[in-house]
C-alpha cells in the first residue's frame, strides 16, 4: 500500500510536553506520531496491553499515544538529558491523565540500541521482563509487538538553537505554558539541551556514512551469528546471550576478524540496531520507520530507499509505505499580476530559506535585464555584513522571487524536501 497523508503536522506538542523538551532538535511531529498509531491501531497491528518498542527513543515522544491507546512503551535514548527531559514528559502526562480507565504504561532508560537487548535483562526467548508502569507497578511482558521510531542519520544537519532563533518567542511561549524561569535561565536550559547534540560516542548521526552496499552484502558484522543471532562473547563488558559454546561462532577465535571489529560507520551500526529490532520483535509484529531523504553537496541523498534495503536485508518485509506530506496545495489566488499559486509549507526556517535560494537562482534567468538591475540595486542596500558579488547577487535573486514568481513550482527541482516517508514492514 502506497498513499499521500495530509494534514500531519498542523498541531503542535504545546501542553502535552514540559517547556525545556522544545529543545530538542529532531522532535516527532505531533500529528504525525498520532497518525501513526492510529493507523496501527485500524491495521489491528496492537491491541491494549502490547509492547511498543522506539530504539531512538528521544524526550519519549512515542509514549503518549501510546499511554492513551493502553500499550506499554518503552525507548532507549544514548544522550543523557533528553532522558531526563523524557522522564519529565511521562511525569507530565502521568498527571495529565490520571483517573482514564486502561492507560497504557510508558518507561525511557539510556543506553546505546547497538545493545538494544541488553537494555531489556534478556530472558527466555527476548523479552523485556520489566518495565516501571505509570501507577508505579511491574508486569511481565510478551514479545514486542511494534517498533515505532524515527532513526537519525549521518550526515544530518542538526538545526540547533541559534542566532536565527527568536529566544524571546521562545520564552514567551514557555511562560504561557507555566514556566517560571528566568529569561536567563531559560537561554541557558536552550543552550544546554541545544549544545552538542550527536557528539556523544557512539551516537549514530555523529558517524561517517559509510557504504550501504557494503553492510547489505552481509559481510561477518560483529556481534551476528551464524544462524542469525547474536554473540557478544569475548567482547569487554558484553555478554554471550545463548550460552552456547564459544566455538560455536568461529569468526569469535580472532579478535581482529572483521566480524569482531566494533561498527564505526552509520550503516554498520544501525544494521545492529535492526538486526535486534527484528530479532524482539514476535512472529508478524510490525515496524514503522519515519525517514526523510537530505540533501548532500547539492544532491539528494535516498536515504528512506536505503533504510528500507536496510531493513529488508535482516529479513523485515515492506507492507506500507506512506508519503507524509510537507507541503499542502491551498489552490489558486487572482491577483493584479495574475493568477498566484498557493501552498502551505510545514518545513524548518533553515530548510525552506535553503529552497527558496535554489528556486530563485532558477527563476532569475527569466527576468529582463533591466528587472534583474532595479532587484540588485535593492540587494546593495540590504547586504550590510561583509557585502561581497556573490551575497548581492543571491539576494537579488531571493527579492525578485519573492516579489515576481506566481507558480515557484516550474523552480522546483530532485533536491526539494516535500515529504517524510513512513516505512511499515512485517517480520513473517
Amino acid at each position: 500500500m502506497d498513499d499521500i497523508w495530509q494534514n500531519c503536522y498542523n498541531d503542535g506538542w504545546q501542553g502535552d510536553i514540559v517547556p525545556e523538551a522544545f529543545s530538542h532538535p529532531a522532535k516527532f511531529s505531533r500529528g504525525l506520531i498520532h497518525r501513526i498509531y492510529q493507523h496501527a491501531k485500524d491495521m489491528q497491528w496492537v491491541m491494549a496491553g502490547d509492547w511498543v518498542l522506539d530504539p531512538f527513543g528521544g524526550i519519549a515522544l512515542g509514549g503518549l499515544d501510546a499511554i492513551a491507546m493502553g500499550l506499554n512503551w518503552i525507548g532507549v535514548e544514548l544522550e543523557e538529558k533528553f532522558v531526563f527531559l523524557g522522564q519529565q514528559n511521562i511525569e507530565l502526562w502521568s498527571r495529565q491523565l490520571k483517573g482514564w480507565p486502561n492507560l497504557g504504561t510508558a518507561r525511557i532508560v539510556q543506553g546505546d540500541s547497538r545493545r538494544l537487548k541488553e537494555q531489556f535483562s534478556m530472558q527466555g526467548s527476548c523479552r523485556p521482563v520489566k518495565c516501571d508502569c505509570l501507577n508505579g507497578h511491574s508486569r511481565q511482558s510478551e514479545d514486542c509487538s511494534l517498533i515505532i521510531s524515527s532513526p537519525p542519520y549521518a550526515d544530518q544537519l542538526i538545526q540547533k538553537n541559534s542566532g536565527s532563533i527568536d529566544r524571546k518567542k521562545q520564552y514567551k511561549t514557555y511562560r504561557s505554558q507555566g514556566g517560571g524561569a528566568s529569561f536567563e535561565a531559560f537561554c541557558r536550559t536552550q543552550d544546554l539541551h541545544s549544545t552538542d547534540y550527536g557528539h556523544t560516542p557512539g551516537n549514530l548521526a555523529n558517524m561517517k556514512e559509510g557504504s550501504i552496499d557494503a553492510v547489505i552484502s552481509s559481510p561477518p558484522y560483529s556481534e551476528i551469528r551464524q544462524d542469525g543471532g547474536s554473540s557478544r562473547d569475548g567482547i569487554k563488558g558484553l555478554t554471550n546471550y545463548s550460552g552456547e559454546p564459544r566455538n560455536y561462532w568461529p569468526t569469535q577465535r580472532d579478535q581482529k576478524n572483521l566480524g569482531n571489529v566494533p561498527p564505526d560507520t552509520f550503516w554498520e551500526a544501525s544494521r545492529e540496531i535492526v538486526q535486534q529490532c527484528f530479532e524482539l520483535l514476535k512472529p508478524n509484529g510490525k515496524a514503522i520507520w519515519v525517514c526523510k531523504d537530505y540533501c548532500k553537496d547539492g544532491k539528494r541523498i535516498p536515504f528512506s530507499k536505503r533504510w528500507a534495503t536496510l531493513c529488508e536485508s535482516v529479513g523485515f518485509k515492506i507492507i506500507h509505505w506512506h508519503k507524509a506530506m510537507l507541503v499542502k496545495p491551498e489552490g489558486e489566488q487572482d491577483t493584479i499580476r495574475g493568477t498566484q499559486y498557493l501552498e502551505t509549507e510545514r518545513k524548518s526556517f533553515f530548510r525552506r530559506n535553503h529552497e527558496t535560494k535554489i528556486k530563485a537562482a532558477k527563476f532569475w534567468p527569466t527576468l529582463d535585464i533591466d528587472i534583474q538591475n532595479e532587484f540588485l540595486a535593492m540587494a546593495q542596500k540590504q547586504v550590510n555584513v561583509k557585502p561581497t558579488e556573490k551575497k548581492i547577487l543571491q539576494k537579488a535573486q531571493v527579492l525578485a522571487f519573492k516579489s515576481e514568481c506566481l507558480d515557484d513550482r516550474p523552480y522546483e527541482n530532485e533536491i526539494m524536501i516535500d515529504f517524510e516517508d513512513v516505512i511499515c514492514l512485517v517480520k513473517e
